[in-house]
């Protein structure tokens, strides 16, 4: 088990966020912890044995507090997708050059944002039948979802969300009585989804509102 611990905001009550990331033990050996400062994300390097690629991968699980969330409150951000970004780069600095896979609650909404056109015109083989768009049942753009788009402009990655195969339709990953949204994504190198045959799919569940993805 790889884990990035709850931080405690309040003297009572439970702590906020948390990612555990569990691996089987079969595929230990083709893992390898990448040591990450920053709160609520866990970071892993995949080797490229083990998916058939000729670099690696890093993996990294994150929760990222809501909008103005108490959280920030304490941290010198008001995003944690800005501590993503920070981090990314660091390991870009230090001569990593593996692709990218990264997966969690980002509470961002990024509504039906679409996935770039190639110079000729032709979408990325992202699993969709030709000539389709990135498709969401959340059409709402929030402040994280905004700052998230940008994030995927950076470092050249895309959300496999109403995008690929197993989820045409971009299903609601939350559910709830107050309302429903698409907040957890996967999100991979424009690179992985061109060389990896991906099938992306939102599951349900009774005990939470965060369906699985998978």
């Amino acid at each position: 088990v790889f884990q990035s611990p709850a931080i405690k905001l309040h003297k009572h009550g439970r702590g906020c966020g948390g990612v555990a990331v569990f691996v089987r033990n079969t595929l230990l050996k083709f893992v390898t912890q990448v040591h990450c400062a920053y709160d609520n994300m866990v970071s892993l390097k995949l080797s490229g044995d083990l998916l058939g690629l000729d670099r690696d991968v890093l993996y990294i699980a994150m929760y990222a507090p809501p909008y103005k969330s108490p959280y920030y409150k304490s941290t010198d951000t008001t995003c944690s997708i800005h501590s993503l970004e920070h981090f990314l780069l660091e390991q870009q600095e230090n001569g990593d050059d593996s692709l990218i896979l990264i997966n969690g609650d980002l509470n961002a909404r990024i509504g039906e944002w679409d996935w770039p056109s190639t110079e000729d015109g032709d979408p990325w083989d992202n699993g969709c039948a030709e000539g389709e768009t990135r498709k969401s049942r959340d059409k709402v753009l929030n402040q994280f979802g905004k700052i998230l788009t940008e994030f995927f402009a950076t470092f050249h990655c895309l959300p496999l969300n109403g995008a690929n195969r197993g989820d045409t339709e971009g299903k609601f990953t939350f559910v709830d009585s107050q309302g429903n949204s698409v907040i957890d994504y996967a999100i991979v190198s424009e690179e992985l989804v061109s060389c990896c045959d991906m099938t992306f799919e939102v599951g349900s569940r009774v005990e939470s509102s965060h369906m699985p993805i998978q």
